[in-house]
C-alpha cells in the first residue's frame, strides 16, 4: 500500500509479467455480510462467474456463481421462500482461493489459474490486501491460445439426475454438470432462481433446465479457434468432446494457457 492507504500501481516488477498488462485495479470488494442477493444479481447482471470477498481491504476468498446457485437451490428449508434465503450472508457460501500476489511471474500465474475454483475476475493481493483483480474474459480475447481443447480440457461431472447433478454443483463448483445426455448449466439455475424468488424454494421448476448440450467442439479444434465462434464475454466455459465423454474448459483454464 502507499502511504496514502492506497493501493500501489498494478506495475511490472519484472519481465516475465506479462500477466499485469491485463490487470486492473479492484472496483468492488463484497463484505462476509453483503446478501447472497446482491452478489446473485451482480453476477448475472455483470456476466461474471465470481465475486471477490473481504473484510475491508483484507481479502478473505471466492463466491461463484455455481456455488451459490446450487446452495440456495439445495437449501435445507424446502419451505423457506427464496427472497427470504437470498438475505443470507455470504460467508455461507465463502470458498477459499489462493489469490495472485504482484511478484508472481507468468508461470507462478499459469499455475494458480488452472487450480483455482471456475472463476473469470481473479484477485490480486498485497500483503494480505485485495489490490487488483485479472479479468481473465479479457486475457482469452487478446491473447488467443493456440493449444488444442483436448489438451486442457477436464470432464464434464455426471450426476444420475438433477439433484445429485446439485450437489456435485455444490461440492466441486462446477458452471457445467452431466445428466444422461443433458447439462445442466449454472447461469440457467442462477436465472431461474432469480426469476422464481417469490417461491418457496421447494417449489422451484428445475426439472427442465438440463438441457442438450450445444456448441460442443471436436478435441483437435484450438483454444483460439473456438474463441473466434463464441462470445467469450458470454460464455462460462467452452464444451468439447472427448472419445471418453464430454469435456469443458473452464474460463480459468482457458486464460492459463493465454499465458503461455
Amino acid at each position: 500500500m502507499r502511504s496514502d492507504g492506497t493501493p500501489p500501481k498494478l506495475t511490472r516488477i519484472h519481465k516475465e509479467q506479462r500477466w499485469l498488462d491485463e490487470a486492473r485495479e479492484l472496483e468492488v470488494i463484497h463484505t462476509p455480510a453483503t446478501p447472497f442477493r446482491v452478489a446473485l444479481l451482480e453476477m448475472l447482471n455483470r456476466n461474471v462467474l465470481n465475486v471477490i470477498v473481504g473484510d475491508g481491504v483484507k481479502y478473505m476468498g471466492l463466491v461463484t456463481l455455481p456455488k451459490l446457485a446450487s446452495e440456495i437451490a439445495l437449501w435445507e428449508k424446502k419451505d423457506e421462500p427464496v427472497y427470504k434465503v437470498l438475505l443470507e450472508p455470504l460467508k455461507r457460501a465463502l470458498m477459499s482461493a489462493k489469490p495472485l500476489t504482484l511478484d508472481m511471474g507468468d508461470k507462478e500465474v499459469r499455475e494458480v489459474l488452472e487450480q483455482a475454483p471456475p472463476s473469470d475476475e481473479y484477485p490480486i493481493v498485497q500483503e494480505d490486501k485485495a489490490v487488483g483483480m485479472l479479468p481473465l474474459r479479457e486475457v482469452i480475447a487478446k491473447r488467443p491460445c493456440e493449444a488444442t481443447l483436448g489438451s486442457i480440457a477436464k470432464p464434464v461431472p455426471v450426476a444420475k439426475d438433477l439433484n445429485e447433478a446439485l450437489k456435485i454443483m455444490y461440492e466441486k463448483a462446477t458452471p457445467v454438470v452431466g445428466i444422461e445426455d443433458r447439462v445442466l448449466d449454472a447461469r440457467d439455475l442462477a436465472k431461474r432462481i432469480w426469476e422464481e424468488r417469490t417461491l418457496e424454494v421447494g417449489q422451484l421448476s428445475l426439472n427442465d433446465l438440463p438441457h442438450e448440450p450445444y456448441e460442443v467442439f471436436k478435441e483437435n479444434v484450438k483454444l483460439s479457434e473456438a474463441v473466434e465462434s463464441l462470445d467469450i464475454h458470454r460464455v462460462d466455459y467452452v464444451l468439447v468432446q472427448l472419445e471418453g465423454g464430454l469435456a469443458y474448459v473452464p474460463i480459468n483454464v482457458a486464460a492459463a494457457c493465454s499465458l503461455r
